[in-house]
C-alpha cells in the first residue's frame, strides 16, 4: 500500500474533478491520499491529513509547471518525489498528459518507475540561503532606467550587462523564464548554470554557460533591484550582490522507462509550443 500526496491547481475546477478521480482510483487500490485545500472539504474517503505528507512515497501534482514548482517547495523538504499531470501549457516538469493518468498511475503502483534527481542552485541573499529549481531573477525597477549588472565567477569578471535584469539559471530552468528571454536549452542532466541577460541594451547580449561547481556573484545597483527565487520575490533591501552556487539539495521526480527529455522537447517544437 502506498501513501500518496495529491495536489492540484485549484483555480481550475476541472483540476479538482481530476484530483477526486485520482484519489478515488488510489483508494480502490488500497492507497491512502494526503490532500490539502479544497480537496479536504470534498473527499469523503478515509485519507490522510496533510501533516502526514512526510510518510508519502509520491506526490501527484495536477496543473502546469508553475503548480509543480509550488508543490516542490511543499514536499521536497520531506524527500517526496513528484509526478506531474500537465493541465497547463508547456509541461516540461508536469510531463504526464491528462488522458494518460490511469496508465501512468497503474505503472507507478506496480513499481515500474525510477527517480530522477535534478540539480538546484542556492543563492545567498542578504545573509539568507534560498534554493531554486529554475532560476534566480535579479531585475531592475522599471522606473529606475537601465540596470548595470556585473557577473563574476569567483573573483573573475565574466560578463558586464546593461540590461533590465539577469537570470542565474539551474539546468532545469533552461525551459522556463530563460527560454522566453532567448536563452539556450540544455538537458537538465547537464551540470551547468546559465547566465542570461534580460532585455540587454548593448551588443554584449549573449548568455554565458558556466560549470555548476562555480560560485557566481552578480553585483547590481543597491535599492533599485528586485530579487526573486523561482518567481517568488525575496527581501533584498540594502544589498548590492547575490552569490549563487550549486545546492547540496536535489529535486526528485518520478519518471518512467519511456521518458526522454529530447523526445519531449521535439514534441513541444512540433506542436508549436516553442517558437
Amino acid at each position: 500500500m502506498y501513501n500518496i500526496a495529491v495536489l492540484a491547481n485549484e483555480m481550475k475546477p476541472s483540476n479538482i474533478v481530476l484530483a477526486r478521480h485520482i484519489c478515488e482510483y488510489l483508494a480502490l487500490r488500497g492507497c491512502k491520499s494526503a490532500v490539502r485545500g479544497i480537496l479536504t472539504e470534498s473527499l469523503d474517503f478515509g485519507g490522510l491529513s496533510w501533516d502526514n505528507v512526510v510518510s508519502c512515497e509520491a506526490c501527484i501534482v495536477i496543473g502546469g509547471d508553475g503548480t509543480l514548482l509550488r508543490a516542490h517547495k511543499l514536499v521536497s523538504p520531506h524527500g517526496v518525489p513528484l509526478l506531474g499531470i500537465n493541465t497547463g501549457t508547456m509541461g516540461f516538469l508536469a510531463d504526464v498528459e491528462p488522458d494518460c493518468w490511469r496508465q501512468r498511475l497503474s505503472t507507478l503502483l506496480s513499481g515500474d518507475f525510477y527517480i530522477e534527481e535534478r540539480a538546484m542552485v542556492r543563492a545567498m541573499i542578504g545573509g539568507k540561503e534560498y534554493d531554486a529549481l529554475n532560476d534566480i531573477s535579479i531585475k531592475h525597477f522599471n522606473e529606475a532606467g537601465v540596470g548595470i549588472f556585473k557577473v563574476y565567477s569567483g573573483n573573475e569578471l565574466i560578463a558586464h550587462y546593461s540590461a533590465d535584469g539577469v537570470l542565474v539559471v539551474a539546468p532545469t530552468g533552461s525551459t522556463a523564464y530563460s527560454l522566453s528571454a532567448g536563452g539556450p536549452i540544455v538537458n537538465p542532466a547537464c551540470k551547468v548554470m546559465i547566465i542570461q541577460p534580460l532585455n540587454p541594451h548593448s551588443f554584449n547580449n549573449r548568455a554565458v554557460i558556466v560549470d555548476l561547481s562555480e560560485e557566481i556573484r552578480v553585483s547590481f545597483d543597491i535599492d533599485k533591484t528586485l530579487v526573486s527565487v523561482d518567481g517568488q520575490r525575496v527581501r533584498a533591501e540594502g544589498i548590492d550582490i547575490v552569490s549563487v552556487r550549486e545546492s547540496p539539495e536535489k529535486a526528485r521526480f518520478i519518471k518512467f522507462s519511456d521518458y526522454s527529455f529530447y523526445k519531449l522537447l521535439f514534441e513541444k517544437i512540433k506542436n508549436n509550443q516553442i517558437v
